[in-house]
């Protein structure tokens, strides 16, 4: 009985000894934090808006005409934000 409460007073020293019993601060130091300054920032206007359309059957090349018109419409958005983004690299 006496080697049990002896090994159990070595290890609550061990344990208290190598700081896991200590509570660490879960907040982050003022030091911690990176200062990345911006070097420019881009300004998007809104997305083009694409309003739906329902098709019947038999209308497969209009369908195909009015996807790639909107596809068209998104690619030159694309380009205009691509064009910003290069602008600040």
């Amino acid at each position: 009985m006496r080697q049990v409460a002896i090994m159990l007073v070595l290890f609550l020293i061990a344990v208290l000894g190598s700081g896991c019993g200590v509570d660490q601060p879960q907040t982050p130091q003022i030091d911690q934090f990176v200062n990345v300054p911006q070097r420019c920032v881009i300004e998007l206007d809104p997305m083009p808006v694409i309003k739906p359309k329902t098709f019947q059957k038999g209308e497969e090349l209009e369908q195909n005409e009015w996807s790639y018109g909107n596809y068209l419409i998104m690619k030159e958005d694309n380009e205009k934000v691509r064009a910003k983004v290069k602008k600040c690299q």
